[in-house]
């Protein structure tokens, strides 16, 4: 994930003083058709880019850093394996555009992707990101590089065997007291105070680091210019924390609570209520004009506050009142398909929703359904709590995985869809929904596992304890040595198994469910020997043993 790009531009250089001319230098990857670094001259006022150099012979150059007095340049070679990760340094002439290396040194790690030097120029810093660690370097007084006098390592930081660490980048607070390292397979940036005078020039922060949850992937830091704020974009979540930053301490920064407030009272609710009656306004005229009739200006009024009337009683209602009628809904529908079962993750976001309004103490209202309550109630979700709290019992667990948050949140988002349907709700709440589910619930793929004919087999023959698990075990091998899906299974009748022409085997032979029509596909299964021993031990019948697709699941 850290290649996302084909090359990495770098840093723009001052500009020269008879000058308004900048330098641009940027790394490449070489194994493709760069050659190198290149130094690039850029007019700021013409936006016109010039070559002025390559440097060649330096290998997948990738990030590179420059010294402040800008005498020098430092750029991660990064590899790995065979050919281990290095750092390089070079001289740099401004007034030619050219680069002259000086040495080079490994970073005791593999792929390093980030390089950094501190304003006084005496140390140099390597991420690297495979490797899972970084590197410092002493410089010399000509600009090379010493030996690593230092190599953190990540991975001796990990207390989750799941997690493996992958360094992104070294960044410097603006004070350079500190060194800031994202690891964004930790989800983690590490602290380290820095002495430029010392030996050992890192030590560990009286703040040893900031945690993030899991599936953001820190991966650079930025500070604002003037204010005492530090941001990291994610790269997994595609997210910007923000965090006030004071002494070495970080604290992330609590934006619904510091809101700007404007001097125009409930200027959100009276700009969001224009622009909606403004709306309901046009679709009234353009509806009545389309039937042939022009409205004055008090009839629109009378139509207007008549919508308004009945929308606002449901809108006051409790969402969960409405979420009742909801799942009303949805269990005529199930019943009348004879798949209760199905209903049961409406009926679990039913429970949640109410054990989630016990815990707010308020009723929640429809019209206060906006990104902060979708914000609250996941993280609420993903908390853990006690099985009771004050005398009340919750009827749903928390510390739900992402996978269960997504379960929710999709059924939360066809209540909304609902809602809509009712004119209660607009579109713009699902398209909010959706976007936010994206953005905040990340599942990972489930691990896949492939068993081979014969271990299908040797599963057919072990005995299970008690017989439940024995009719599971054939309905398991059932599917398997038929290949049906699982409406074909449930409708599966024996009348529909045929003798083949030759008279040695037997085949099911029948219209797939799912496209009944004239232009169905007709399939034709051979049943093996073991499929047919199964229908004879439950009577040439499946209905014994079948579960619904949710507990065989």
């Amino acid at each position: 994930m850290k290649r996302l790009f084909a090359f990495a531009l770098a840093f723009i250089t001052s500009n020269l003083i008879m000058s308004q001319d900048y330098r641009l230098i940027t790394g490449t990857y070489t194994n493709g058709d760069s050659k190198g670094i290149y130094v690039l001259k850029f007019n700021p006022k013409t936006a016109a880019i010039t070559p002025l150099s390559v440097t060649t012979g330096v290998e997948n150059p990738s990030y590179l850093a420059i010294s402040k007095n800008e005498q020098f340049v430092y750029a991660v070679n990064e590899n790995g394996g065979d050919k281990p990760g290095e750092v390089s340094a070079f001289s740099f002439n401004k007034k030619t555009g050219t680069l002259t290396f000086i040495n080079k040194q490994k970073t005791s790690g593999d792929h390093p992707c980030y390089v950094s030097i501190d304003n006084s120029g005496k140390w140099v810093f390597a991420a690297n990101y495979s490797g899972g660690n970084f590197a410092v370097f002493p410089v010399n007084a000509d600009g090379s590089l010493g030996k690593a006098t230092q190599v953190v390592d990540d991975n001796k930081l990990n207390t989750d065997a799941k997690l493996k660490a992958h360094v992104h980048s070294t960044i410097f607070t603006p004070d350079q007291k500190f060194l800031l390292v994202p690891d964004l397979g930790l989800e983690k940036i590490f602290i380290y105070k820095f002495d430029a005078t010392a030996a050992m020039p890192l030590s560990p922060a009286d703040q040893p680091f900031i945690s993030f949850t899991a599936g953001h992937g820190p991966r650079h830091v930025s500070f604002h210019p003037r204010l005492p704020f530090m941001y990291c974009i994610s790269e997994n979540s595609g997210t910007v924390s923000s965090y006030t930053y004071k002494d070495g301490k970080f604290k992330e920064w609590d934006y619904k609570s510091n809101f700007l407030k404007t001097t125009v009272p409930d200027y959100l609710v009276r700009k969001n209520t224009l622009e909606e009656w403004i709306n309901r306004a046009n679709q009234i005229l353009s509806s009545k004009f389309s039937e042939g009739h022009l409205l004055t200006a008090d009839e629109l009024e009378k139509l207007l506050t008549a919508e308004d009337e009945t929308k606002e009683i449901v809108r006051t209602a409790e969402i969960v009142d409405m979420y009742e009628k909801f799942w009303e809904r949805r269990k005529a529908y199930f019943h009348s398909r004879g798949k209760m079962d199905s209903l049961k993750d409406c009926t679990s976001m039913k429970h949640l929703l109410y054990d989630y309004q016990h815990h707010k103490g308020l009723p929640i209202k429809i019209k206060e359904v906006d990104k902060f309550f979708l914000e609250d109630l996941l993280n609420w979700m993903r908390q853990m709590r006690p099985k009771q709290l004050n005398g009340y019992t919750y009827k749903t667990r928390g510390g739900l995985n992402p996978k269960t948050c997504k379960k929710r949140f999709d059924v939360l988002l066809q209540f909304f869809g609902f809602l809509k349907d009712m004119k209660i709700v607009d579109a713009e709440l699902l398209d909010l929904t959706r976007k936010f589910m994206t953005r905040e619930i990340r599942v990972v793929a489930a691990h896949k596992v492939t068993l081979s004919i014969q271990e299908v087999h040797q599963l057919y023959q072990y005995d299970f304890p008690n017989q439940r698990l024995n009719n599971i075990r054939d309905l398991f091998v059932f599917a398997c040595f038929t290949g049906m899906r699982w409406a074909d299974i449930e409708k599966f009748d024996a009348k529909f198994i045929r003798t083949t022409p030759d008279g040695k085997g037997k085949i099911y032979k029948r219209m797939a469910i799912k496209t009944r029509d004239q232009s169905g596909a007709v399939y034709e299964i051979p049943l093996c020997n073991t499929v047919l021993q199964i229908l004879e031990r439950h009577g040439n019948s499946i209905k014994p043993i079948l579960l619904s697709n949710v507990h065989a699941n």
